[in-house]
C-alpha cells in the first residue's frame, strides 16, 4: 500500500513539514509505563501539508487511505513511530483539521497564501494511541499465523492446480485422439456411403433384368445344337453364381438338371472343354471348311455375320465359325503376300521364297516316283 501512496503522493516535498515535539519524545522513551491519558508527544503539521492530505483524499485512487495511514507513513519514515490504525479520535480530528485548513486557503493569494501555508497546527497524541512493541508482536504473531495458513492453503491450491492441469492435459490428449478417431470414422463413413451408393445403383440395374428370366424357348423345345449352347451358357452362369463355394474350401465338380420331360442333364466341371481345331479335322471336313471360306471371301461375308448365321435354326449343320477362322489363318501362313508399291492395285510375292517352295515340291514329287 505504501508503494501506491508513494506513487500518487509527493512525499519528499512535505516530509519536513511534519514535526514531533522532541521533549515529549524523550519522555516517551524514558517512561516504559505511562498513563494512557497522558500526552506523550505533539505533532506540528503545516497548513500546506494538511491541505495536501485533503487533496490526496479527494483523488479517486486514494479513497482507501485513511488520515491515520497517511500520518503513519510520515511518522514511520522519519521517527519510526506508528499510531494505531483504529484510533477514531485521531482520524476524526485530522479530518476536521484538514477540512478547516483547506477552507482557510480560499480567498488567499500571494504573500497571504504563503504565510498561511507555512503556519503550523498542533495535534496531541496520547500514549494509548501509540502502537507499542507488544502490540506489534501480537500483530506479527497473527500475521505469521495467517501466513502459515495461507501457505498451507496455497500449497493445497497448488496441488489442486497441478492435478487439474494433469487432468486437463489428459482430457486434451483424449480429445485429440477422439477427434482423430472421429475424422477416421468420417472418412470410413464416406467410403461406405460411396460403396453403398454404388451397390444401390448396381442393385437397381440388376433389378431391371426381371430376375434373370430366360426369354428364349424352354430347353425341351429346342434342338440338340441349341440345347448344347444353352448348356454351355448355363455352365458359365452356374459357375459365376456359385463362386462363393471356394471361400468355404469347396470346389464345384458337377451340376445336375432335369427338364420338363424328366430327362436329366449333368454339367461336369472336372474335365475342361477342348474345342476341336482345324488341323484335327479329317480331309473331308477340311475341304468343307475351305469351301465355306471361299464363299465368305468371294461374297465379302464377315466373321460376325457368319457366326450369327450358324446360330440360327438349321445353322448347326454348318462348320463352326472358329474353324473357318483357323482355316483362313492356316492358308495365309502358307505364303506371304504384300501390296505392290504405288497407287495401282495389285500384290507381290517374294521370288526367293516361292522358288524355294517350288523346288521342294518338285523334289518331293520325283522322290515318290
Amino acid at each position: 500500500m505504501s508503494d501506491v501512496f508513494k506513487k500518487n503522493y509527493v512525499f519528499k516535498r512535505y516530509n519536513r513539514d511534519v514535526v514531533v515535539d522532541n521533549n515529549h519524545c524523550l519522555q516517551y522513551v524514558k517512561k516504559q509505563c505511562i498513563n494512557s491519558e497522558e500526552i506523550i508527544f505533539t505533532l506540528h503539521i503545516t497548513n500546506e501539508v494538511l491541505k495536501s492530505w485533503e487533496d490526496f483524499k479527494g483523488k479517486g485512487i486514494s479513497l482507501n487511505f485513511s488520515f491515520v495511514e497517511i500520518l503513519n507513513y510520515f511518522l514511520a519514515e522519519k521517527y519510526a513511530i506508528l499510531v494505531k490504525k483504529d484510533c477514531k479520535r485521531i482520524e476524526e480530528g485530522l479530518r476536521k483539521l484538514c477540512s478547516k485548513v483547506k477552507s482557510g486557503f480560499k480567498g488567499k493569494s500571494g504573500l497571504h497564501y504563503v504565510n498561511f501555508a507555512s503556519q503550523s497546527r498542533s495535534f496531541a497524541i496520547q500514549a494509548r494511541e501509540i502502537l507499542r512493541a507488544s502490540d506489534l508482536e501480537i500483530e506479527l504473531c497473527k500475521l505469521n499465523t495467517a501466513k502459515v495458513a495461507l501457505e498451507k492453503e496455497n500449497a493445497a491450491l497448488q496441488k489442486r492446480c497441478d492435478d487439474l492441469y494433469s487432468s486437463l492435459v489428459q482430457e486434451e490428449e483424449l480429445r485429440r485422439k477422439t477427434n482423430d478417431s472421429l475424422e477416421d470414422a468420417k472418412v470410413d463413413l464416406q467410403k461406405l456411403e460411396k460403396e453403398n451408393a454404388n451397390l444401390c445403383k448396381y442393385f437397381d440395374k440388376i433389378s431391371e433384368l426381371e430376375g434373370f428370366k430366360n426369354c428364349g424357348k424352354p430347353f425341351s423345345e429346342v434342338k440338340g445344337r441349341q440345347q448344347r449352347r444353352k448348356i454351355r451358357e448355363l455352365k458359365t452362369y452356374v459357375e459365376q453364381a456359385l463362386w462363393f463355394a471356394e471361400t468355404f474350401g469347396l470346389k464345384l465338380s458337377s451340376v445336375k438338371f432335369n427338364n420338363d420331360e424328366g430327362v436329366s442333364h449333368t454339367i461336369d466341371y472336372t474335365i475342361e472343354d477342348r474345342k476341336k481345331g482345324y488341323k484335327d479335322l479329317s480331309e473331308e471336313e477340311k475341304e468343307k471348311v475351305q469351301q465355306v471360306l471361299y464363299i465368305t471371301d468371294s461374297f465379302c461375308i464377315g466373321e460376325a455375320a457368319y457366326h450369327e448365321f450358324t446360330m440360327t435354326e438349321g445353322g448347326e449343320k454348318l462348320p463352326r465359325s472358329y474353324l473357318v477362322k483357323q482355316c483362313k489363318n492356316y492358308l495365309n501362313s502358307l505364303c506371304h503376300i504384300t501390296r505392290t508399291p504405288g497407287v495401282a492395285e495389285g500384290a507381290q510375292m517374294n521370288l526367293e521364297s516361292e522358288l524355294r517352295n517350288t523346288i521342294k515340291q518338285q523334289a518331293s514329287f520325283y522322290y515318290y516316283l
